[in-house]
């Protein structure tokens, strides 16, 4: 089996997770508990982990970008500006809701870590602090300064920045692909498709269409009104309203022309997202929340199936979320397929009221046990 991005997890000060250890974690993994225990908490941490940029846009989205928050010296060494209280709190704002707790300005500073177990390499750490002087510069080779302020250190004045710093943590040029409950938006389906196509991985796309239209043949975009479009020979004309929009067209055996993938039902829809994500994820991550959506029970287990084979084949580590016990059942086949493949992870409070979270696992040799015996895992 091919290294895995995570073998193990530890999340420290995360938004649910006060501490969190997963000791074990396999190519594809399940995530499973009751509502509100972090099931979706821990796929964007692992994203974020995996996707170090996306602390970038959070700061772009609030303005707040180094360049824009810093004084430029004549040696091109930034200088930062003091903060306010009051702009302090506007800006921490923004940042807030990641730390454990929704701790306030008052309670800086902050911090959280993500990364494998019992290793000081390859963790990423976030944190909003403050310093009292001197000038704020690199800590490490991996270490950036996100936001701050200062002026002369003879001021006295406080500063704050957001802070984050890895060593060895994954680059930015593995793919970490993340499908939300509902889907991907269009405009990302339509920019991940063109990758699939370039790539020659449209196969995986078809492939998981097929887990509820067995009879689907071929996949492809629509990019132009009036466009006539040529599947296998077979050739349709596509009246679409919005001049140059793309639509996913799918032509199916037992038709004449392909139809409009939207007309073929909730779950259609719902295997595109996640056959393109996986298709572009080789030799990373892929994320999917509330996995089981859209889809009929009979249908989950040659999803699994796929997914178990894709991932192998391409390499992708896959973090899937449900609360469906038909979605674990259909993961437990598919995993007694996969030997050493597949891990269950199920969160849930220590204690009934308190805000401490555990996980317990389950490989294939334990899942099936726990469906057939009941025992909770939701």
């Amino acid at each position: 089996m091919a290294e895995l991005v995570l073998d193990s997890l530890e999340i420290k000060g995360f938004r649910a997770f006060d501490q969190l250890t997963v000791e074990r974690l396999g190519r594809v993994n399940l995530i499973v508990g009751k509502n509100n225990v972090g099931k979706t908490a821990l796929l964007e941490a692992v994203r974020m982990y995996a996707r170090q940029d996306l602390l970038e846009r959070i700061t772009d989205a609030a303005h707040l970008r180094a360049t824009e928050a810093a004084e430029e010296t004549t040696e091109g060494e930034p200088v930062w500006r003091n903060l306010t209280d009051a702009a302090l709190r506007t800006q921490y704002e923004t940042f807030r809701h990641l730390f454990h707790g929704h701790p306030s300005a008052r309670d800086l500073p902050v911090e959280f870590k993500i990364g494998p177990m019992g290793q000081s390499e390859g963790v990423l750490c976030v944190g909003f602090a403050e310093k009292k002087s001197g000038k704020v510069g690199a800590v490490g080779p991996h270490f950036r300064i996100q936001i701050g302020g200062e002026r002369e250190a003879s001021e006295k004045k406080r500063y704050y920045y957001l802070k984050q710093g890895a060593n060895g943590a994954p680059s930015d040029s593995s793919p970490a692909l993340f499908v939300p409950h509902d889907g991907l938006g269009e405009q990302e389906a339509r920019r991940m498709w063109n990758d699939v196509f370039l790539e020659g991985k449209k196969e995986v796309v078809v492939e998981a269409l097929r887990t509820v239209e067995p009879n689907v043949q071929d996949v492809d975009w629509v990019s132009a009104p009036q466009m006539r479009l040529s599947f296998h020979g077979a050739e349709a004309l596509a009246d679409l309203s919005e001049t140059g929009k793309r639509l996913p067209f799918v032509e199916v055996e037992s038709q004449k022309r392909p139809l409009p993938l939207e007309s073929m039902g909730e779950g259609m829809s719902r295997l595109l997202s996640i056959g393109i994500a996986l298709a572009n994820a080789e030799d990373g991550l892929l994320l999917v929340d509330e996995i089981e959506n859209g889809l009929h029970y009979s249908t989950q287990p040659d999803l699994w199936r796929l997914i178990f084979e894709t991932a192998a084949r391409l390499n992708v580590q896959v973090f899937a979320a449900t609360h469906s016990m038909d979605c674990i059942r259909a993961f437990q086949h598919a995993a007694d397929e996969h030997p050493n493949e597949g891990m269950l992870v199920s969160l849930r409070r220590k204690r009934e009221g308190k805000e401490e979270i555990v996980a317990v696992l389950a490989d294939e040799a334990d899942l099936e046990t726990v469906v057939s015996t009941g025992i909770e895992v939701r």
